[in-house]
């Protein structure tokens, strides 16, 4: 479909605002873009290590980046198994010779910012075209990129260094195009586009990728229980559209759509580990000789899961409440502390609650809950104190694959996400029961609902 061009203007003003944000954000980033990247100076260095690495080895060396003889010479060191963000750094390639290696660090990290809530604004926006609102002022869809793009975690992951944590942005994308795929099966663009995000999310952050198959497994398994023998198109009673399944004359048989959907999650699944054989072919190697050495009894995975207090804590970088963390026991230095926010919840438990019988909003409170469990960790943590109540994160450990992953807390991601969602259907609600005219008194409503938002994730200085 293509877009109008009002339509055309409206996206590039909320690029422009996302832009704006995360050069404010990250404070003081902007002041010393050219010779500093954040950090606490224990992965930063290394991470902006990566950028030069791949450029070096792909372009100067002509070799492959995933064996580097610079460390332990003569052997070598095999890096498939280090954190390398690979698209992070071809990202970075073009810029890196015209602004520098540092200035191209701080470029890759603030896109991320903006792709991620302008994914999540397109994300929202397919989630409400089918509501019977017009969406013609997208404040919703807006609010909920913030949510995801700004929430205290992320900016908590760039503050420590961690940029490729902060690689959050392909997410939103993929899950969009899943949701579409999932809609229209028959349409074979959209695992495509699924698959080709997925897939950039794995070169970003490996991590990433592993949470988004655990959601295509919530999303699959969601609709099989919603909807098993259903004889109609599900076209807007779907988690990508809200509303009521209807009734289609020329509907096409309920076993074919199960099987077109079957089909490109295969074809997703195909495209996925195609798309990583570069990754694959170093791995398997040293996976063969050594076995399976990804993680060693727990692999720490109760340091650095997420305290139910801290759910409810502003984190240390706060400028104003960063010190009411210290009155609590719980870990809240390496980004275990999530903390979601007063406003964000609100909207969340008011959509659940009030649009209770939205499709879409059953479906991300199920995931918003899912991956809140599996933030938790092994077992459950109240102010420090484990609390010996076993959680589904005890699964996760024992499966191949998703055991390489010893930080629960990190599945926050996917649960920010969902909240997002909630929240966006929230407002979408609330302000299209606002009198539209004067116009002002929409916007300064809205306002309200922006500024604790806003509030509550402040990280600066970064």
């Amino acid at each position: 479909m293509r877009l109008s061009q009002s339509a055309w203007k409206r996206h590039l003003l909320v690029i422009g605002l996302y832009s704006l944000l995360a050069l404010t954000l990250t404070y003081p980033l902007a002041l010393h873009f050219t010779t500093h990247v954040p950090g606490d100076g224990g992965d930063d260095p290394a991470l902006t290590w990566n950028l030069w690495w791949v450029k070096y080895a792909l372009l100067d060396r002509g070799t492959n980046p995933f064996h580097c003889d610079l460390m332990f010479h003569p052997i070598g060191v095999n890096l498939a198994f280090y954190t390398l963000t690979v698209l992070n750094a071809l990202l970075s390639v073009p810029l890196q010779g015209s602004v520098g290696l540092v200035a191209a660090s701080n470029v890759v990290l603030l896109s991320s910012f903006v792709l991620g809530g302008y994914g999540t604004f397109l994300l929202v926006t397919h989630l409400l075209s089918g509501k019977k609102y017009p969406l013609s002022i997208p404040y919703a869809p807006f609010m909920a990129g913030l949510v995801y793009a700004f929430s205290s975690s992320k900016l908590f992951y760039a503050s420590l260094g961690q940029f490729n944590i902060a690689s959050s942005q392909w997410i939103p994308f993929c899950v969009l195009f899943l949701l579409k795929m999932q809609q229209r099966p028959e349409r074979l663009r959209y695992p495509l586009l699924a698959a080709l995000f997925l897939l950039f999310q794995a070169w970003a952050e490996m991590t990433y990728a592993s949470f988004l198959l655990v959601f295509i497994v919530v999303l699959a398994a969601y609709e099989l229980v919603r909807n098993p023998g259903k004889t109609q198109w599900p076209e807007s009673g779907n988690p990508g559209q809200a509303g009521t399944i209807q009734a289609q004359r020329g509907s096409p048989d309920p076993r074919s759509c199960s099987l077109f959907f079957l089909r490109d999650l295969i074809l997703m699944g195909l495209l996925f580990a195609a798309g990583l054989t570069p990754l694959l072919s170093a791995m398997i190697p040293d996976l063969l000789a050594e076995g399976d050495f990804f993680v060693q009894g727990s692999g720490f995975a109760e340091v650095f899961s997420a305290d139910l207090i801290g759910f409810l804590v502003p984190t240390q970088l706060h400028p104003w409440l960063g010190s009411l963390v210290e009155g609590f026991a719980f870990p809240h230095d390496k980004g275990q502390h999530l903390f979601l926010g007063y406003t964000v919840l609100a909207l969340a438990l008011w959509a659940i609650v009030r649009l209770r019988r939205d499709a879409a909003v059953r479906f991300w409170a199920i995931a918003a809950g899912i991956f809140f469990l599996l933030c938790l960790g092994p077992s459950l943590r109240v102010n420090g104190a484990d609390i010996g109540l076993p959680l589904p994160f005890l699964l996760m450990q024992r499966l191949p694959f998703f055991k390489g992953n010893r930080y629960p807390s990190r599945y926050s991601v996917l649960l920010v996400l969902s909240l997002a969602v909630l929240a966006g259907h929230a407002v979408f609600w609330i302000l299209n029961r606002v009198p539209s005219k004067p116009r002002v008194l929409r916007f300064t409503f809205y306002v309200l609902l922006l500024a604790p938002l806003s509030f509550e994730h402040l990280s600066i200085p970064l």
